[in-house]
C-alpha cells in the first residue's frame, strides 16, 4: 500500500491541475489532526492556495493549536458541491483530499500577503477596509501554512469516460 493509499474508483481521479482549481474554488476547507487523548479533530476554516501552500487565520490559542504543536501532520479535505441529482441519489461534486505539514507563518511578508490574499478572496469589494483590518489585529491572528505532501481530486461530473 502507498503511504496515502490509492482511490477505489481510478476513473474518478482527477488531473492535478483540475485538483488545484477545485482546491482554490472551495470556500472552506476542513482541516483534520489529532488531539493529546489520541481523538481525530476536525475544523472548517476558510482558506486560500498561495505560492504552493493552504493559508488559514484562526486565534493564537485553543484546541487546533494545540493539536498543531503536538504533531504537524494534517489532513485537508474540500468539496465543491455543483449539483444534487436526486432522482440518481447521487451529487455532481469535486474534491479534494491533501496532506501535509501545517506550521505557524512568522516571517511578516508572508503573513500580510496571505492575510491580503484572504481579502482579496473573500472580500474585495472591502480591499482598503479589510488592509486596515489586517493592520489593526495582525498581532492578535495567527497565520497557519500547510505545504502539500500529496494531493488528490475526485470528481463524478463526467470528468472521466466510465
Amino acid at each position: 500500500m502507498k503511504e496515502f493509499g490509492e482511490m477505489k474508483k481510478s476513473n474518478k481521479l482527477m488531473e492535478e491541475k483540475d485538483t488545484y482549481d477545485a482546491l482554490k474554488k472551495c470556500t472552506h476547507i476542513t482541516v483534520s489532526t489529532k488531539l493529546e487523548n489520541g481523538y481525530p479533530y476536525s475544523i472548517p476554516v476558510n482558506h486560500v492556495y498561495e505560492d504552493g501552500k493552504i493559508y488559514f487565520h484562526c486565534a493564537h490559542e485553543g484546541l487546533k493549536v494545540d493539536a498543531f504543536k503536538l504533531d504537524d501532520k494534517v489532513c485537508i479535505s474540500a468539496v465543491e458541491t455543483e449539483e444534487i441529482l436526486a432522482s440518481k441519489f447521487s451529487t455532481a461534486f469535486r474534491s479534494v483530499t491533501a496532506f501535509g505539514k501545517v506550521s505557524l507563518v512568522s516571517d511578516e511578508e508572508e503573513r500580510i500577503k496571505a492575510l491580503t490574499a484572504l481579502i482579496k478572496r473573500f472580500s474585495p469589494d472591502f480591499y482598503d477596509e479589510g488592509i486596515k483590518y489586517i493592520e489593526k489585529l495582525k498581532d492578535k491572528t495567527a497565520l497557519y501554512s500547510v505545504k502539500i505532501k500529496h494531493i488528490t481530486g475526485k470528481s463524478s461530473i463526467n470528468y472521466h469516460s466510465e
